[in-house]
């Protein structure tokens, strides 16, 4: 890895001086440009991903995150470099943490906003906004890739490329408990998104349960994202069930972020997304709570 990172970054010097081990392999290193840290283990599409989830975040200027410096192709494998950051966790600072987020997921939205006030030029890129949801690159939540493929509206791109995708793996898998719900869910899901329909999209994480955000100098920052354009209400679905965040947190939040009416059932909706996405991970244990949740959509 040493060589790797001195022919790709134009690096002098190079030490290895601390590892980690999860669901990627971790390195920390000492270099001629200051401390960077490394992520591998798990191929292109987390790398890549991971890369420009960061730099999309980075450029709102909105919350921290580690500086994405480079991909790597290593030995068949693909990392992740990028900036060392000595963090600490810090629950006094999670006032500033919901008005940090905010503030990203107000991002987009304001710049579609501003630019049709401005000119009323309608177009799409990250100056003038990004109109449709997706991203342009696959990402991971956890080790699964995700797909990202452009929509023009939420409820599409919800159910076909969140919902559908977490499902149909599941019965390829052989679950065939799922044959009989599908299709009752996605019109489920069809009429619970309905209000949904015509939002901006919002730039978000896409994987912020508390191990990963933290806090640097007092600053809240966040890391290991799976980044989408979407609605911004699908953050909480994850923070939700793995999110330990206070009550307090989503006063703040949402004194800043408009609050809609049927949030709650929405969000039971995006809690659904991330208990498959566990059930696919890490098996039947996931299962029960899934089809709970399924249940109780269809019934409403």
């Amino acid at each position: 890895m040493e060589d790797a990172l001195k022919n790709e970054l134009g690096l002098e010097f190079v030490r290895i001086c601390g590892h980690g081990y999860g669901t990627n392999t971790t390195e920390t290193v000492e270099t001629d440009r200051g401390r960077m840290f490394i992520k591998y283990g798990k191929g292109e599409f987390l790398a890549v991903g991971e890369f420009e989830s960061l730099k999309a975040i980075l450029n709102t200027h909105a919350i921290r995150c580690p500086n994405p410096i480079s991909t790597i192709h290593f030995k068949d494998d693909w990392a992740l470099v990028t900036s060392f950051e000595t963090m600490h966790k810090d629950h006094e600072g999670m006032e500033k943490f919901a008005e940090k987020l905010a503030r990203l997921h107000m991002h987009n939205p304001r710049l579609i906003a501003e630019n049709e006030k401005r000119d009323g030029f309608v177009g799409e890129n990250d100056e003038m906004g990004v109109r449709r949801f997706g991203f342009h690159v696959p990402t991971c939540c956890g080790s699964i890739p995700q797909n990202n493929e452009w929509a023009d509206d939420w409820p599409t791109f919800f159910i076909r490329n969140r919902l559908q995708s977490q499902i149909n793996r599941l019965i390829e898998k052989g679950d065939r408990s799922l044959l009989d719900k599908q299709d009752l869910l996605y019109r489920a899901a069809e009429k619970l998104l309905l209000p949904r329909k015509d939002i901006a999209p919002s730039l978000v994480h896409g994987d912020l349960w508390s191990g990963n955000w933290s806090c640097v100098n007092n600053e809240p920052i966040i890391f290991d994202p799976s980044a989408s354009y979407s609605d911004p209400e699908f953050e909480q679905g994850i923070m939700n069930i793995f999110g330990g965040v206070t009550t307090n947190f989503y006063s703040i939040y949402y004194s800043i972020v408009p609050d809609q009416i049927g949030r709650e059932r929405r969000v039971e909706l995006y809690e659904l997304y991330h208990l498959l996405n566990h059930w696919n991970h890490f098996g039947s244990g996931y299962k029960r709570s899934s089809m709970d949740v399924i249940n109780k959509l269809i019934r409403q």
